[in-house]
């Protein structure tokens, strides 16, 4: 029993200065205080787990496990959440782990059964859960560190009972707290999944988000692999069909690339898309693939003017998006009217598929209302009356309706 109790403190010993002496200091030193606080709140599982096992083992009574699991939560866990904000030794803070330190002391050495034939025990107990923690906590605080304290951070130094009590009366703070809750479970079930990747299919069926995260993370990965390839291919002297074969490629990747990070990213995905065009205007033969890129081009900024983030479209390759030909009409009324870019591509797309593919020109048509609409253009109800009367003359049903769609929804938007 004593060679027991020796080894016990032993390895106790050789672990407190091996990794909170040593080890500790050097990771807060080398990371974010975002990955400490996750560092912290994984060895606050890990210590209500094993106090947990010392009431099922029978080591300690039930109100002292209540006693410990009360102080873990409005002691630990609320000194974890507030991390890395540092508080003064007169605050309510402060006094409060103080109170509730002693209190988590006092209900192991009332709670410990048989304590005086298990002394021994019941001292190393209370080093590992009650000092340990606090003391790792305290060495990740930036004590003394003044510049520290004015650092911008996202965390709330609002006491845990209080953040609690306003989450059960406040919806705005009950709304945030469980979106707040999903976005941790989430990131908790990733890292857990990449941790131990046999777990990952019952990961991935809990979170059917996560699946698709991963799906797209996988098909992007794989893009840039193949973009890589593509690019030493491109640096070598080529013949030019082959070229214009492997730029049509990268175009293609580039296209797959933009539908990814629309889910993400819309600068990644705007990237990507002016990309493809570059690779398609690289090329002899450009016109249809080049209609495809202009399309996807238009759908990004359309989606970042309706999350209010737009930002100029950078030109690149041989040429700008210009009406030629046919469109040179559409260009003169475009610089009367002052339509944006995503008007002018969006006609240019219409240009590059007219007399050519049918289904190309509608999707088009349907692209150039949406990019009207987008902008405030008070033409978007007479360009989506046109395309209204142009599909219930081809017959096509279903782009109708989404025309007559566009045009109920305008009209609603002007009367109200």
């Amino acid at each position: 029993m004593a060679i027991a109790v020796l080894a016990a403190y032993g390895t106790y010993v050789t672990c407190f200065v091996l990794g909170v002496c040593w080890s500790w200091p050097q990771f807060v030193e080398t990371n974010e205080p975002d990955k400490v606080r996750r560092s912290l709140f994984g060895l606050w599982v890990l210590l209500t787990l094993e106090e947990w096992l010392l009431y099922i083992l029978g080591v300690v009574s039930l109100w002292s496990l209540i006693i410990l699991l009360f102080c873990n939560v409005w002691g630990h866990l609320d000194a974890f959440l507030r991390f890395p904000i540092v508080h003064d030794l007169d605050s309510f803070f402060a006094l409060k782990q103080l109170f509730l330190l002693l209190f988590k002391i006092g209900g192991y050495l009332l709670g410990f059964k048989m304590l005086r034939q298990n002394l021994a025990w019941a001292v190393l107990v209370l080093l590992l859960n009650v000092c340990t923690l606090p003391i790792i906590w305290l060495t990740a605080l930036p004590i003394g560190d003044v510049t520290s304290y004015h650092q911008k951070h996202d965390v709330k130094d609002q006491d845990l009972a209080l953040r609690l009590w306003r989450v059960v009366l406040v919806p705005t703070d009950r709304s945030a707290a469980m979106t707040s809750l999903k976005s941790s479970g989430r990131k908790m079930l990733a890292a857990l999944a990449n941790a131990m990747p046999w777990l990952k299919p019952w990961v991935l069926r809990i979170d059917p988000v996560m699946a698709a995260d991963a799906a797209s993370k996988t098909a992007a990965n794989e893009a840039r692999e193949a973009l890589t390839l593509l690019g030493g291919l491109l640096s070598a002297d080529l013949e030019q069909g082959f070229r214009d074969s492997v730029l049509k490629l990268q175009g293609v990747v580039y296209l797959v690339l933009v539908d990814v990070h629309l889910r993400s990213s819309l600068e990644e995905a705007q990237e990507a898309a002016e990309a493809a065009l570059k690779s398609f205007r690289s090329s002899t033969r450009r016109e249809a693939r080049e209609a495809a890129a202009l399309n996807a081009l238009a759908k990004v900024l359309i989606a970042k003017q309706e999350t209010g983030n737009p930002r100029q479209w950078r030109q690149r390759g041989p040429a700008a998006p210009a009406c030629g030909g046919q469109g040179s009409s559409k260009g003169g009324r475009l610089e009367s009217v002052g339509f944006g870019m995503v008007q002018l591509m969006a006609w240019e797309i219409l240009d590059r598929y007219e007399l050519k593919e049918k289904e190309g020109e509608k999707e088009a048509m349907q692209l150039l209302v949406s990019a009207e609409l987008a902008s405030n253009s008070g033409s978007a109800m007479h360009t989506a009356k046109q395309a209204v009367e142009r599909f219930q003359h081809e017959g096509d049903r279903k782009n109708e309706a989404l025309a007559l769609q566009t045009v109920a929804n305008q009209r609603h938007a002007g009367e109200v």
